[in-house]
Parts: structure tokens; sequence; C-alpha cells
């Protein structure tokens, strides 16, 4: 694949797009990279996901003017990963200075917020060698599993569902 020049990546996928409702791709991040730009032009949508580090916001708010002066900007939709939330108490452990309403005060159109999972479930996890499964038997994934229910249902929008059930909804056949 590295010796395919990068305008063909795009004709690749032209070649079968007719052939799937839905392609999804893990592209670099930097348009500059050789795969990036001509998907990016190609494509109807893409989700750029973003985390409440600062760093990260900052330069997003860069690349986001880059993306705007090669006309792609409104291609372009954000997800939050990690997103902070209060507790079922309702409350922070510590008041945030730096949250998710500043990344939509910042200008970044967010299609959801996917929740922090535990640290020590998560290394717990790497540790065994087990992924996370979301699942609704288990009540600390439910959240993260509806957030990204949201990201599928704004990628292929399916007849009948329901935000209160998003976890029945059937399978489609070739969906993801």
């Amino acid at each position: 694949v590295s010796s395919i020049y990068p305008s063909y990546y795009a004709y690749l996928i032209e070649a079968i797009a007719d052939e799937f409702d839905v392609i999804i791709i893990d592209t670099n991040s930097s348009v500059s990279h050789t795969t990036t730009l001509p998907l990016l032009e190609f494509c109807d949508k893409a989700y750029y996901v973003i985390n409440l580090d600062f760093n990260n916001i900052k330069n997003n708010v860069r690349y986001r003017e880059l993306l705007k002066e090669i006309g792609i900007a409104k291609k372009v939709k954000y997800v939050l990963n990690e997103a902070i939330n209060k507790d079922k108490s309702g409350n922070l452990k510590e008041d945030l200075l730096f949250s998710q309403e500043n990344i939509v005060d910042a200008g970044f159109d967010l299609v959801t917020s996917i929740p922090i999972i535990d640290k020590s479930v998560f290394l717990n996890r790497l540790f065994t060698g087990e992924p996370i499964i979301l699942d609704k038997n288990i009540d600390y994934t439910e959240d993260a599993k509806r957030a990204l229910l949201q990201v599928c249902e704004d990628v292929y929008p399916c007849k009948n569902t329901n935000k209160d059930k998003l976890g029945e909804v059937k399978k489609k056949k070739g969906f993801f």
C-alpha cells in the first residue's frame, strides 16, 4: 500500500463506494499525510476524536482553520472522548477549570461525548488482556455504549431508533 500514490486512495474508495452503505477509514490526523487529504476531499463526513487535553484542543482549533481554508471544515464533526461527567449525586470530585463546555464554547460541534471509563477498570483489563465490553449488563459501560451509538446513528441513521431504547436496536445487515 505504501507504493500507491496519494490520489489513488480516493480512487480506490470511489471504485467500491457503490457496494457499501458506509465505509469507515481510520486516517492519519495530519492533512499533509499522503492518504488524508484525498480521502477528506472525497468523503461525506469526517469524525475527529478529541479529548479534554488543553494542547489537543489548542491544536484542533488551529487545525480547524486549515480545514476551513481547504473547504473541508463543514464535513468534520467532533466526538469528545473520556468526558468527565458528574457522579450519580451530581457532583464532580473537584471543579473543572477546563471542561466539555469550554470545547463547545470554542466552536466544536460535538456529535457526542463518550464518558471516561474508570482507569482502574481500563488498566485491569489491559493487564489481563481482556477488552472492555460495552454490555447492557455492565452498568458502568452503559453511558459509553449510548454515546458510541449516537455516533453510529449520525454515521448511518436507522429508522425506528429511540434514544431510550438504543440498546435494543436490531442489527441491520451490513451495518459495521
